[in-house]
C-alpha cells in the first residue's frame, strides 16, 4: 500500500478541501492550504510565517523568505499577494498547528480521502512543476532540497504521465 503522504492531489481537489474546512479568526485557513499547494511549503514553515519574511514584488507577486525551513537554510518561494494576510502579531498565518491538523483531518474525510495529509500539497507542487517541464534543479531549489535524489521521490508518475512522455500527446 502505498504512503499516504505520498499521495498527490488535484486543483480541483484542493478546492474541495478548502470549501471543507471552516474559516478561523479573520483569516481563512483556506488560504494556508492554497498556500501549501502553490509554494510547496510545509505546514511548519508557513505558520511561522511574520510579515517580516513577506515582500511584494510583481504585480500580484509575493516574494516570501522561509526562514524556519527543515534544512536550516532560508529560501524563497513565490505566491499570489492576496494569499499573504498580516494577521495576529505579525503572524500571516495566525493558527497552531492541531488546529490545523484538526481541521485538515476533517475536511480531507469529507472529500472521501481520509489518508491524504497536509504533506501531499508539497508532493502535488512537485510532481506539477515536473508535468510542467521545470527543470528537477529548479525544483529541489524551490522545495529547499540539497539533493536532486530527495526531489525524486516528491516526483509522483501517473499512467497519463506515461502515456503522454511515451506518444508525445498532451
Amino acid at each position: 500500500e502505498p504512503d499516504p503522504k505520498e499521495d498527490t492531489v488535484s486543483e480541483t481537489e484542493v478546492k474541495r478541501i478548502i470549501q471543507s474546512i471552516p474559516m478561523f479568526s479573520n483569516v481563512g485557513m483556506g488560504d494556508l492550504v492554497l498556500f501549501l499547494y502553490q509554494t510547496g511549503c510545509r505546514v511548519g514553515e508557513a505558520l511561522a510565517l511574520t510579515d517580516r519574511d513577506c515582500s511584494f514584488g510583481e504585480a500580484g507577486t509575493a516574494v516570501v523568505t522561509i526562514r524556519a525551513s527543515k534544512g536550516g537554510r532560508p529560501r524563497t518561494v513565490y505566491c499570489r499577494d492576496h494569499l499573504i494576510v498580516n494577521g495576529e502579531a505579525g503572524r500571516v498565518f495566525p493558527v497552531a498547528y492541531r488546529t490545523f491538523l484538526t481541521r485538515w483531518k476533517a475536511a480531507v474525510v469529507s472529500i472521501g480521502r481520509p489518508s491524504l495529509t497536509p504533506h501531499c500539497l508539497r508532493h502535488s507542487r512537485a510532481t506539477e512543476m515536473a508535468r510542467s517541464g521545470v527543470p528537477l534543479p529548479t525544483i529541489a531549489r524551490a522545495l529547499g532540497h540539497r539533493s536532486i535524489r530527495t526531489t525524486m521521490r516528491y516526483l509522483h508518475a501517473g499512467d497519463d504521465d506515461v502515456r503522454r512522455a511515451m506518444t508525445g500527446c498532451p
